[in-house]
């Protein structure tokens, strides 16, 4: 793929995600005039609400006022408003009063000049004369009143007087939210950002959108935020953060030796028991902190724990932290901790990291336990592998030695963890034991290493030398695992189907998984959507073989991806996102992104499944799970081909090619890079051996009782132009009806056989209803062609009537506009509709606005355009797609379904 490329960013931040509040603060100021007063946190960006409005309502004929209010004045008398009052009125016999008597009087007359909107920033700040002056004003009407007040400020008494006489009204403005951060990040970028990167800069933030400017700045600055392929992403937080890192700072400042240490062990700790801090910090220092909005104190089922109010400030404290006073804390934590005593399974990890990392005597048992602990933890893979380093060095626990095994893996050290492995099984003594170590060998040879047959014979080997039965019926179900994902469904299932998983929770989710995936290949989707809805899966180890993962993983993807449900894939596929990214698993965040990429690619959406896959690809290739990067490469190999894009499917067909000896074993996704490498030879010319590749392919999953690949494979060969023999390879098993992608692509193989206008037509509404925009697109596309062709083989000598020219027209014009979702998509059937009735951007806007029966005039103020344009882009729309006007414009739209032009 290709590298990271400089690319200049702009420094400032463009006004989105907060519309909805603009324009409630602006409606709240123009229709009741009184005070509105915005408050939030530090940064959260009251401030540029309140400075949006204001040019709003300056070109609305508003006279947009400033006060400046900064603690250094609130001893000045009118500081606050001295570039506002004209003259400031002389100090006379009657003092203060005569000088605030004078203040009021200016600003009155300042309201003969027009609407006034005084803003004042901070307005906690505020000098007294100016409060009282600007209370009188607003009271008696002279002007409006925009102040901001941060969270936590005493609220002036002048501010309190008017909320009690209903004058002011109060806005809280929030972080922002996932979806509203991404639009301020891609607005800001000019691009798509990795979903990685949205996750790790709203964690880092908390949404406050002035740490993100800075975080941002400072990230791109240093090289850690780079342009790879189109795509955001930032490596790694920035280590030194310049102007973020001097922002907490003055955010801190003011604290005294032993708050600003409270503080430090806070950012080394969090979160950690509030009785644990008094009995090491002290109470005092501790309510003094929480008082001034530092850190903030929630319970914790019995017990009250305490953090940082904000993330950054952690990362800035913990940057400033010298290594000595780093492992001193540490060490007087743990001793403090087991003084305490260490009550809950939710200390051993802390306690555990103190321990190990500042010294001390440490009781073996605590630590191996913590290793069990934090085998399924959200931990940086530094710390577990320390940890299970520790216990396994101190204890030889046999959990300790697997999760160092594992977590080399993750890390893609292959060899060590093959060297850690053997180490580990050198001091097995027992049958679970042995047990254990030969799971996670087999783990290793069939999903780090392809060696699917290797590690079949090597379980079969490992249980023959066990006595313990259920040590043995535990290796019988990883060969299943095997099996399952090895694309042998119906062979996996007869080796479970007698497994007693009663009483064993380890068991339970392995031979779910086997059943996961044979209910997956099989199609029956909607049986396992109601086995994972219902599904508790207790923590199993990362070595219990790789269909555990995937079935808490994509999985849940998948599900609805391949029954064509696409809004459910995508709101499932960022929920798995979130959770996977949240728990450190960069493996299994890969894989849903590949799963999100193969979803879009079905919703015709090529350039956002291209997305995916430029993020997905690095994390798999480095972590070296050649599986997974398989079927990654697989989805953007199909992604640039249908784009057409040569460059970037030989790069992706390249990339196969070498991996390929580690796929040959894996098949659990093999069809999906048959499908790629069909579509590329037919883009490449080679149409002959695309089909053949299909049709072979096809045959085999039906053979081992994976339906669902050998239709989605069967229906690519119809799509692809041999219906008739698609049709032929279509499952003699019947179609799960309630597996609703499945039926409608069985359907459209028949119909695109016969061919059947109306079958088609009907076919292409319930794959646009589904969300499958690029099925839908080739089904309509067909359906236009076949009409076309009934019409002229039908006709007689009489001529070609006006009529059926109209109708071939709007049938391929509703073809163009379907084909129009789907990012340029080029088929053999979207061929057939050719480009001439595409309309441009410009064009669909207009269309879609005049469908819903605005007016020429109206369309033409939405869109800033005059009335003439707008008449001249609507005869060629007319043109471009055969109607004749306004109803069937919206008629043809509606068909092609394009509703939401």
């Amino acid at each position: 793929m290709e590298g990271s490329r400089a690319t200049v960013i702009d420094r400032t931040v463009p006004f989105v995600g907060r519309e909805a509040q603009l324009a409630r603060l602006i409606d709240t100021i123009t229709l009741r005039p009184g005070a509105v007063i915005v408050t939030g946190a530090p940064g959260v960006g009251k401030t540029r609400l309140a400075e949006e409005a204001l040019r709003v309502l300056a070109g609305r004929g508003w006279r947009c006022l400033r006060g400046y209010a900064v603690a250094a004045g609130r001893d000045i008398p009118l500081a606050a408003l001295s570039g506002i009052v004209p003259a400031m009125p002389p100090i006379d016999a009657d003092g203060p009063a005569g000088l605030l008597a004078g203040v009021v009087t200016a600003l009155n007359s300042l309201a003969e000049t027009g609407r006034i909107v005084v803003f004042v920033d901070d307005v906690h700040q505020l000098d007294n004369v100016s409060a009282v002056a600007l209370h009188q004003a607003v009271r008696a009407g002279s002007l409006a009143l925009l102040a901001t007040l941060p969270t936590g400020a005493e609220v002036p008494e002048t501010i309190g007087a008017l909320w009690r006489s209903g004058r002011a009204a109060r806005m809280d403005v929030d972080p922002l939210d996932a979806a509203d951060l991404e639009q301020v990040l891609v607005g800001w970028l000019g691009g798509p950002v990795a979903c990685g990167t949205l996750d790790q800069v709203r964690r880092a933030t908390a949404g406050n959108p002035l740490y993100l400017r800075e975080l941002v700045l400072a990230a791109h600055d240093s090289g850690a935020l780079t342009h790879d392929n189109e795509l955001w992403q930032l490596r790694e937080l920035p280590a030194a953060a310049g102007r973020l890192d001097d922002l907490v700072r003055c955010r801190l400042a003011g604290l005294d030796s032993a708050e600003r240490t409270a503080l430090e062990v806070l950012a080394l700790a969090e979160p950690v028991g509030v009785r644990l801090l008094h009995d090491v910090l002290g109470g005092d220092v501790v309510e003094t902190l929480e008082r001034r909005g530092l850190i903030t104190v929630r319970a914790d089922g019995r017990r009250w724990e305490a953090q940082l109010a904000h993330p950054l400030y952690g990362e800035v404290l913990r940057g400033r932290i010298p290594t000595s006073t780093r492992l001193r804390w540490y060490r007087r934590l743990a001793d403090a901790l087991e003084a305490y005593g260490v009550r809950r399974w939710s200390d051993l990890l802390p306690w555990a990291v103190w321990r190990v990392d500042g010294g001390g005597p440490a009781d073996s048992a605590l630590i191996a336990a913590a290793v069990r602990e934090v085998a399924d933890q959200p931990a940086d893979p530094r710390l577990r592998e320390r940890l299970a380093q520790a216990a396994w060095e101190s204890t030889a626990d046999l959990d300790a030695g697997l999760l160092r095994c594992r977590v080399l893996i993750e890390q893609g050290r292959t060899g060590a963890a093959l060297t850690a492995l053997e180490d580990v099984a050198a001091h097995a003594g027992d049958d679970r034991a042995r047990r254990d170590v030969a799971t996670a060998r087999s783990w290793f040879l069939g999903w780090c290493h392809g060696s699917v047959a290797d590690a079949l014979w090597r379980l079969r080997q490992d249980a023959a030398a066990l006595a313990d039965p259920v040590s043995q019926v535990t290796l019988r179900v990883d060969r299943a695992n095997l099996l399952a994902c090895a694309g042998r469904p119906r062979h996996a299932a007869r080796l479970v189907a007698d497994v007693d998983v009663a009483d064993s929770p380890e068991l339970t989710v392995r031979v779910a998984a086997v059943q996961g995936v044979g209910l997956l290949l099989s199609g029956q989707l909607d049986q396992l959507r109601t086995a994972l809805a219902g599904a508790v899966a207790p923590p199993v180890s990362r070595c219990a073989m790789y269909p555990a993962e995937y079935a808490s993983g994509a999985l849940p993807v998948d599900v609805w991806a391949y029954d064509g449900m696409i809004a459910q894939a995508r709101e499932t596929g960022h929920e798995v996102l979130t959770h996977t990214y949240g728990l450190g698993d960069r493996i299994a965040h890969a894989s849903a992104l590949t799963s999100l990429a193969l979803a879009e690619i079905t919703a015709g959406a090529l350039g956002t499944a291209r997305r995916y896959v430029t993020e997905a690809l690095p994390v798999l290739r480095d972590f070296g799970v050649r599986h997974h990067e398989g079927r990654c490469l697989a989805a953007g190999l199909l992604a640039a081909t249908y784009q057409g894009d040569e460059a970037a499917a030989d790069r992706f067909e390249s990339r196969l090619a070498e991996i390929w000896p580690a796929l040959a074993q894996i098949e659990l996704f093999r069809f999906e890079v048959d499908r790629a490498r069909a579509w590329r030879w037919w883009q490449r010319g080679e149409p002959g051996a695309a089909h053949a590749l299909l049709a072979a392919s096809a045959r085999r999953w039906d053979h081992r009782g994976g339906l669902l690949p050998a239709v989605l494979l069967a229906s690519d060969l119809a799509r692809m132009g041999e219906p008739t023999t698609a049709a032929r390879l279509l499952p003699a098993d019947p179609i799960p009806a309630r597996w609703g992608l499945g039926v409608a692509l069985v359907d459209l193989v028949r119909a695109l056989a016969a061919p059947d206008v109306a079958e088609l037509e009907r076919v292409a509404a319930i794959l646009a209803e589904l969300g499958c925009h690029l099925y839908a697109a080739e089904a309509t596309a067909a359906a236009a062609v076949a009409g076309a062709r009934r019409r002229a083989t039908g006709r007689t000598g009489t001529g070609v009537r006006r009529g059926e020219v109209d109708d071939a027209a709007r049938a391929k014009a509703r073809a163009a506009v379907a084909a129009g979702r789907c990012d340029n998509a080029r088929t053999p059937l979207l061929a057939s509709v050719g480009d001439r009735s595409h309309l441009t951007r410009r064009e669909r806007e207009i269309a879609a606005l005049v469908a819903r029966e605005l007016s020429n005039q109206a369309v033409a103020e939405q869109l800033a355009l005059s009335i003439r344009t707008v008449e001249n882009h609507l005869n060629r729309i007319f043109a471009k797609l055969g109607v004749h006007g306004r109803a069937e414009l919206a008629d043809v739209l509606r068909q092609g379904r394009r509703d939401q032009l």
